[in-house]
């Protein structure tokens, strides 16, 4: 008998040629021991989307250990079932758990052209080796009438994505917006959609372990404006709910003048003879809802400034785990650091060497972060933290992302690195599932 533990198998379902009046699940000998069940017990069987109550009777016609039977009569209740291998999610004297059901949610525009996108196809793989029925959709896909979702998944025998109306999973993974009122009663990767930066500084700087992190930060208004062009040499104006570099700029006053630069391609900048001519300028550019925030002097490499775009996710013992980081190196005179305004990307993992810092220093901060971060937040599973040296070494945390952008990954980083990137997700969801059934028990 094999002395493996069953949760690392894939177990496949097929139909027994047996007809019983009763919905029955047909175990081996070497099951039943391994998952120590009794002839006549019953329990329920749910594999991916379906619940079965099955009643175990014993066979001998196959000692496999990773192939379950069901009687005729049950077998044809798996509807979404297509033969693939699932995993062991969670097995208790009354329940048998194969298999979870995910549903990652891109954007309109990526749905529509879904059979582009290489990130969702290694995705996808990698969640059929891993046993897990994952799907996509978007905001539009939800009919509310019939709690149905139009989906795009990919077929097991083919890798071809097909278009299918499935059940809602039992765990969503927002990687775009998504209206969660009609799901409340899901599991969720982040537990909050989108981070706002006023949201993060405040959740910050109220936690003391953490109060330091971030660089002074308020709302803008022309008094905290002129407050803090006396105090700092420089600062940067920016949309609270801006991506990607965006809607940033960087303000300094140099004698009798004020100056607004941005970009990072191309650098533009703007000269103001008065403070309010500068103030109303940022306020029909950038529009409302802008925070000021204390510049940083960036450490640099070769003369290039760089920051830290710092990946943590959550593994299968829903333990923070720090699995990459990519080092943003702008131009030499850029205002902002993003891959999307024209930066380097390279992408470390340990043991790669750190420029000026360990992996130890940037861990234990990472952490408490985090810890702040889900105190105001709620439990997280993936967050992307944008962290800063200065000139003198200090760490800052500019931003945090609750869905950071994994395409460039796959672009810049080795394949086991991106496979450790997409499959941890795919790991902390089996772990939500498997506490909640243990929760429930």
């Amino acid at each position: 008998m094999s002395t493996l533990n069953p949760y690392y198998y894939l177990y496949k379902i097929r139909m027994s040629s047996q007809k019983v009046k009763e919905g029955t699940l047909f175990l081996n000998k070497e099951q039943l021991e391994k998952f120590n069940f009794q002839i006549g017990q019953k329990l329920e069987l749910v594999v991916g989307f379906t619940t079965l109550s099955v009643s175990i009777m014993e066979q001998d016609f196959d000692n496999t250990l990773a192939i379950f039977y069901l009687s005729p009569n049950i077998y044809t209740k798996l509807i979404y079932y297509q033969g693939e291998a699932l995993c062991l999610t969670y097995f208790s004297p009354t329940t048998i758990v194969l298999g979870i059901t995910l549903a990652i949610i891109t954007s309109p525009k990526t749905f529509k052209k879904i059979s582009k996108s290489k990130v969702l196809r290694a995705r996808a793989l990698l969640a059929l080796k891993k046993g897990i029925v994952f799907y996509c959709i978007c905001q539009n896909s939800v009919d509310q009438t019939n709690n149905i979702l139009e989906a795009f998944i990919l077929d097991s025998k083919n890798n071809l994505w097909v278009k299918k109306r499935l059940p809602p999973p039992q765990v969503f993974y927002t990687r775009s917006f998504f209206t969660r009122k009609h799901f409340l009663d899901k599991l969720w990767i982040n537990s909050v959609h989108f981070f706002d930066k006023w949201s993060i500084y405040q959740a910050l700087s109220s936690c003391p372990d953490t109060a330091s992190f971030q660089p002074q930060t308020d709302l803008l208004s022309l008094d905290n404006l002129a407050d803090f062009l006396q105090k700092y040499k420089f600062v940067f104006i920016k949309i609270i709910y801006g991506r990607c570099g965006c809607q940033v700029v960087r303000v300094e006053k140099n004698n009798k003048h004020f100056f607004c630069k941005s970009g990072g391609k191309k650098i533009k900048v703007q000269r103001f003879q008065s403070l309010n001519g500068l103030y109303k300028y940022v306020k029909n550019t950038l529009g409302s809802n802008l925070i000021i925030q204390q510049g940083i002097s960036l450490k640099r490499l070769n003369n290039h400034p760089f920051d830290m775009r710092v990946l943590v996710q959550k593994n299968i013992n829903g333990q923070w785990h720090l699995t990459a980081v990519s080092l943003r190196i702008a131009k030499p005179q850029a205002i902002v650091t993003n891959v999307a305004q024209g930066a380097k990307e390279v992408v470390l993992t340990p043991p790669d060497k750190l420029p000026w810092l360990s992996w130890e220093k940037l861990w234990e901060y990472s952490l408490k972060s985090l810890a702040s971060l889900e105190r105001k937040f709620g439990p997280l599973g993936e967050v992307g933290l944008d962290i800063a040296l200065d000139m003198e070494g200090r760490l800052w945390l500019l931003e945090a992302n609750s869905h950071p952008s994994s395409k460039g990954y796959l672009e810049a980083a080795p394949k086991e690195v991106c496979n450790q990137i997409f499959g941890l997700p795919l790991d902390y969801a089996k772990y939500l599932v498997h506490n909640k059934y243990k929760s429930q028990s």
